[in-house]
């Protein structure tokens, strides 16, 4: 009898956006390995053009509506759509201003490009997918390549201890996904969400310790790449060495990956929420309270964002736990507070990547004096920034907290809008001595920090204008992009 594979159908409609992503990096690689040592416009227009080639795919897919292919191992939906666009669009800031940041910074290597793209490949594979596995894979395509981007400040200790200790805690936290993967699949003999579901509705008595440790352990995984606490530690030392543009991209990019994975996976709780929301409510609040306190004592700008982006991530489980105890809310706070987030957290760094000169780059607040007299468009855009992670309205943040506010006494969780609300006043403590510092009266210290400056080329100011115009663009335009990307 001769040996037979049912292979599944593959409609290629709705896996354009993995396969531009994987198509576009393979291209940028054979580009730098013909012309290595090069400058590397060509290699940023392909990179570019690919991400914007992704998002229209994306685009497209949601108008035609939902739809899975492969066997239903990628779906595309409103969480996949939402996801994908964020990831992408955290890739294409950061790959705006990475070449000028990379030549100042002495490191222009090509490589960075084709890591990006795949690293974007697997955040949009992790989104768009029901199964245990290809959210490993997905996950794992993603770290992989942060984990060589890390690093790619070859001549500083600090970029090279980030990649390690990145790559270690990473690997760790990537055992406590794939155990709680094992042992779903010892509970449900299968690896769909949709089974465990069902299982999780109708739990045999001998499998639900199974069920249990195995949704927390995936809960786990997800959370070390969110930075939620406790499994935060990494953040700010990476945050610290990486270099500039992928900092970014960890924060932007990566960050959508994993909420948006999370935000699918809570619906695997059900018959648990009674047991999981609680706890999740308790790290929401914990994280972003730490996230805020630490974020007080910090001078360290990167470090300072890097708090910054862990309070963050707090509020934004404020809508992951809304989800789990309401499956129809969620996704539109979620959605929104992703996609700006990664907007005007794309600029900032953008802004922050001007502390890079003759191989050397700033890291303090002080460094930032002289800022509005030297570059006052940088400083307005800055401060613009700073001011919606504020929350201050009519900024993209201002309308972020409240979609997950009103999210959260709509779960009935009100601890949760209170945090949010106290949490939004304390991160004003360290947000303003930034501000402070770009305006504060100039003296020859300030012509002298000023100085050191880089210089603001055309794509570096082409990316303040599309951050700050993109940002408030999804804030007055988000009922349509929500409708656009099949958020109902």
């Amino acid at each position: 009898m001769p040996f037979k594979i049912d292979l599944p159908l593959i409609e290629f409609q709705w896996m354009m956006p993995l396969i531009i992503l994987a198509v576009s990096g393979m291209f940028a690689l054979l580009m730098d390995i013909g012309r290595p040592n090069e400058k590397n416009d060509a290699i940023v227009v392909v990179t570019v053009l690919g991400l914007i080639a992704a998002i229209g795919a994306v685009f497209n897919n949601a108008a035609n509506g939902s739809g899975s292919t492969a066997g239903e191992f990628v779906i595309f939906d409103a969480i996949a759509h939402v996801g994908s666009v964020g990831v992408c669009l955290g890739a294409l800031v950061v790959t705006l201003f990475s070449e000028p940041y990379l030549r100042n910074k002495r490191i222009p290597f090509g490589e960075f490009y084709p890591l990006l793209l795949w690293s974007a490949l697997g955040g949009v594979m992790m989104v768009s997918t029901e199964n245990l596995l290809v959210l490993f894979v997905g996950l794992e395509i993603l770290s992989i390549s942060l984990y060589v981007m890390a690093g790619m400040s070859r001549g500083e200790a600090t970029s090279e201890e980030s990649a390690m200790k990145y790559f270690l805690l990473g690997s760790f936290a990537t055992c406590f996904l794939l155990m709680g993967i094992a042992l779903l699949y010892g509970a449900t003999g299968k690896l769909e969400y949709k089974v465990i579901l069902g299982f999780a509705a109708a739990p045999e008595e001998e499998t639900k310790m199974l069920m249990v440790a195995g949704l927390a352990l995936v809960t786990v995984g997800l959370g070390f790449k969110a930075s939620l606490v406790p499994f935060h530690t990494w953040t700010p030392d990476v945050y610290q060495g990486a270099p500039t543009n992928v900092t970014a991209y960890m924060a932007t990019g990566a960050k959508a990956a994993a909420f948006l994975a999370m935000f699918r996976f809570v619906s695997c709780y059900q018959t648990y929420t009674d047991l999981f929301v609680p706890a999740l409510t308790v790290i929401a609040i914990l994280t972003m309270t730490l996230g805020n306190l630490m974020g007080l004592r910090e001078k360290n700008l990167k470090r300072l964002f890097a708090f910054s982006s862990i309070a963050n991530a707090g509020y934004v489980l404020i809508g992951i736990i809304a989800h789990a105890k309401v499956f129809e809310l969620g996704l539109q706070s979620v959605g929104f507070y992703v996609l700006s987030y990664t907007v005007i957290t794309g600029g900032i760094f953008g802004i922050l990547s001007l502390l890079a000169k003759g191989g050397k780059e700033g890291s303090t607040v002080e460094d930032l004096l002289g800022l509005a007299s030297q570059k006052p468009f940088a400083a307005f855009c800055l401060s613009v920034f700073i001011l919606s992670l504020i929350g201050l309205p009519p900024l993209p943040g201002f309308f972020g907290k409240i979609l997950l506010f009103n999210d959260a006494l709509a779960a009935k969780q009100t601890w949760l809008a209170i945090s949010l609300a106290i949490n939004s006043v304390i991160s004003v403590g360290y947000y303003f001595p930034i501000l402070s510092a770009m305006y504060a009266k100039q003296d020859a210290q300030d012509e002298v920090a000023g100085a050191k400056l880089a210089k603001v080329g055309p794509l570096l100011q082409g990316t303040f204008v599309a951050c700050l115009v993109g940002g408030l663009l999804i804030t007055f335009m988000m009922s349509p992009l929500m409708v656009a990307l099949g958020v109902r």
